[in-house]
This record gives structure tokens, C-alpha cells and sequence, in this order.
């Protein structure tokens, strides 16, 4: 798209800025849950403590990407994997500014992405010449990652906090707009508001992971939101080949792009996105299971 100001692709700047392999999976974090073996987040603290202070910011104090410093832009992928990696090193250390940072970081995001009249939320701001301008489309992933940051930082948001009940509040008013463009057979669509745009469903199962993991860890109320999660896993096991890849997934796009290139964007069958989704949604119903290690 001509709107688009050239860069390099987000990932790579932020894999830069996070100085480890931790950005998107935290698995070395994920590990140390499971075997409280202290090697797997030696130096997790200070790295946390570098992002924080090395991000760019806006003049609101929103952590911009680093991709374009003085640009200002705001990426709904960055938010919700540095949230929940703060509310991670408050929960390790205690230190409450982590939380705080967290939970505000959110806030000022919501008030920038979140759309008044949907409720879905743009992926990004400052990613066109048109400065102040949001990203055009709702992709679907998108909404499945904003979903995400959200329910994985209150797994260690102290349940007594300020800071917890304002992510709640933030995740009860997404959800209650988020079911909402659910479509008949279960599904949320690549452009999330625009029903001719096809079926996807990397957006779609992260969405039913976090729904279930709302639910059982009672975030959010039963109703609708464990029959909406089921009614998407059953419909989702219909785009499993018999080679196990999965169709209609789609493929990353750039942050900033008109909404047609989100709507006509490929969806190859096996991507490794594709897989690690729908495998995420599948262990949906087992996360009634209390968690490993948080106490």
C-alpha cells in the first residue's frame, strides 16, 4: 500500500529490543514454572527493567516500538507481550511498579486501538503517513492477541490489587464486544467485523484458549463465553487436513496496511502459526486444571 511508511519487519526490531529468544513464547519463563529451576530466568529481571527504560514512549508514556523511535507507533503485538512480561518480573520480584506498568500500558493502548463503536481494536497507530491514524482494519489475530495479554496477565496480577481489577474490567468489556462477531458456525473472520472477509482461524483459536482460561480461572462468567469457546473448537476441528496441517490461517501482515490487503491477505495450510494455535485451542478445556507452580 502506498499509505505505508517502509520498514523492517516489527519482529525482528523486537527481538532486538527484548535482547533474548523469550519475545512471543516466554518459554524459558514457562519452564522455570514447571521445574523452579532459577537457570531458566537468570537475568529475567534486569532484562525487563532494560525494556522499560530503553522502549520509546509517546508524550502519554505509551511504550512505542522501536522500530521508528520518533514516529510514535503503537502496536498491539509489543502490548501484549510486554504486559505480561511486567506483570511476570512483579509477580518474581514484587515490586509493584511492574504491575502498574502493566496494567497502564494496557489502559492507554485501549484508549488509542479500542474502536467506541465496536469495541474491537485496531493493531496499531502511527503506521501510515497519516499521522494519528489508527490501522485501518480489526484483523482477527489481533484481537486474539489483545485477548491474550490481557487474560495472561492476570494469571499474576495480585487478585487483591487495583491493578488486577482494572484488567478485568478491560477484559469483561472486550469480551462482551468480542462475541459479538462470532459468526453462525462459531467462527471470527480475518477482518473481524466484516463477515464476507473469509474464516481464520489463528485469530479464532487464540481467542477460544483465552476464553477458556477466563472462564475456568472465573475472570469472566460462564455464560456466554464457555459456550461461545466451545462452539469455536468444535467448528475449528473442520480445518484439520487429514496431515494434520490447518487451513485458513492467515498469513502475518504488516501493521498499517488498507483493509483490503488484510481481507484478500493468503492462508496457506501448515504454517507454523496455524499449528501452534489450534493446538493452543484444543488445550482450552483442560485448563479447568488449576496452574503448575503459582503458588
Amino acid at each position: 500500500s502506498s499509505r505505508l511508511i517502509s520498514f523492517q519487519h516489527p519482529g525482528k526490531k523486537l527481538q532486538e529490543a527484548y535482547g533474548n529468544n523469550d519475545y512471543f513464547t516466554g518459554l524459558n519463563f514457562c519452564i522455570y514454572l514447571r521445574t523452579k529451576d532459577k537457570k531458566y530466568i537468570e537475568g529475567f529481571g534486569e532484562a525487563s527493567d532494560k525494556l522499560m527504560n530503553s522502549l520509546p514512549r509517546n508524550s502519554d508514556g505509551s511504550v512505542c516500538h522501536p522500530s521508528y523511535p520518533e514516529g510514535g507507533r503503537l502496536l498491539a503485538d509489543m502490548l501484549q507481550d510486554y504486559a505480561v512480561r511486567m506483570a511476570r518480573t512483579g509477580w518474581l520480584s514484587g515490586n509493584v511498579a511492574y504491575f502498574r506498568e502493566c496494567t497502564n500500558q494496557y489502559q492507554s493502548y485501549r484508549n488509542k486501538l479500542r474502536n467506541g463503536v465496536t469495541g474491537l481494536w485496531h493493531r496499531g497507530l502511527n503506521w501510515t503517513d497519516e499521522k494519528g491514524e489508527p490501522d485501518p482494519g480489526h484483523w482477527n489475530r489481533t484481537q486474539g492477541m489483545v485477548l491474550r495479554g490481557m487474560v495472561d496477565s492476570l494469571e499474576y496480577l495480585p487478585a487483591d490489587s487495583i491493578y488486577h481489577d482494572m484488567m478485568v474490567k478491560m477484559l469483561e468489556e472486550f469480551a462482551k464486544d468480542l462475541v459479538n462477531y462470532q459468526d453462525a458456525r462459531g467462527l471470527w473472520h480475518q477482518l473481524s467485523d466484516h463477515p464476507e472477509a473469509y474464516q481464520e482461524t489463528g485469530g479464532t483459536a487464540l481467542i477460544v484458549h483465552y476464553l477458556y482460561k477466563a472462564f475456568h480461572r472465573k475472570w469472566l462468567p460462564r455464560e456466554p463465553y464457555l459456550f461461545s469457546a466451545e462452539k469455536a473448537l468444535n467448528s475449528l476441528l473442520g480445518f484439520i487436513m487429514k496431515d494434520g496441517r490447518v487451513m485458513n490461517t492467515s498469513l502475518d501482515v504488516d501493521p498499517g496496511t488498507l483493509p483490503e490487503n488484510y481481507k484478500y491477505r493468503p492462508a496457506m495450510p501448515g504454517t507454523l502459526y496455524s499449528a501452534a494455535c489450534m493446538l493452543m485451542a484444543c488445550a482450552g478445556p483442560y485448563l479447568v486444571m488449576p496452574p503448575v507452580n503459582m503458588s
